[in-house]
C-alpha cells in the first residue's frame, strides 16, 4: 500500500461531514505489525487499536485548500503546516494516518493512510516533525 484514502472518509468529505479547514485534523503514527489498514471497511480511529497508535500530533494547522495548475489535469490540494509530535516514544512507526478528530476514537473518522519508505521510525522519546510532502496531503484530480 502506499499514501492512499480511506473509502468511508472521502464519503464524509464528499457529504461534507468532515471539513478539512474547519475541523480538528490530526495525524496519528501508526505501528502496522498489529494494524493492517482496510481502506474499505475501516471508518474511525478505534478501528485501529490503541496499541497500534504511537503518537498523535496536535490539530493541523496552517491548513488550506488550492488548484494546483502545473499539473495536467489540474489537481485540487490540502496542504498544511508540518506537525510537531512531541516526546514520541513506543513501538516503531511506518505509517502515518490523517483524521479529524471528534475527541473520541468511536465517532473520528479516518480520512488519509500514508506509508511506504518515507514512513519508517523507531521512537526515542524526541519530537517528531512530519514533513509534509510539497504536493500537500491529499490530492484530487478528475479522471
Amino acid at each position: 500500500m502506499s499514501s492512499t484514502q480511506y473509502t468511508k472518509g472521502i464519503y464524509k468529505l464528499a457529504r461534507n461531514e468532515v471539513n478539512l479547514l474547519t475541523d480538528d485534523l490530526r495525524l496519528v503514527m501508526v505501528d502496522t505489525a498489529g494494524y493492517t489498514a482496510d481502506l474499505d471497511a475501516d471508518e474511525f480511529l478505534s478501528s485501529i487499536p490503541l496499541a497500534d497508535r504511537v503518537a498523535t500530533s496536535p490539530a493541523l494547522a496552517s491548513k488550506t485548500i488550492t488548484i494546483d495548475t502545473a499539473t495536467t489535469p489540474d489537481e485540487v490540494m490540502f496542504d498544511c503546516a508540518d506537525p510537531t509530535f512531541t516526546g514520541v516514544t513506543g513501538d516503531p512507526t511506518e505509517a502515518v494516518v490523517l483524521i479529524a478528530w471528534t475527541g473520541d476514537a468511536a465517532t473520528s473518522p479516518l480520512l488519509g493512510y500514508y506509508d511506504g519508505a518515507t514512513v519508517q521510525l523507531t521512537p526515542n522519546s524526541n519530537d517528531v516533525v512530519a514533513q509534509i510532502s510539497a504536493s500537500g496531503l491529499m490530492r484530487w484530480k478528475r479522471a
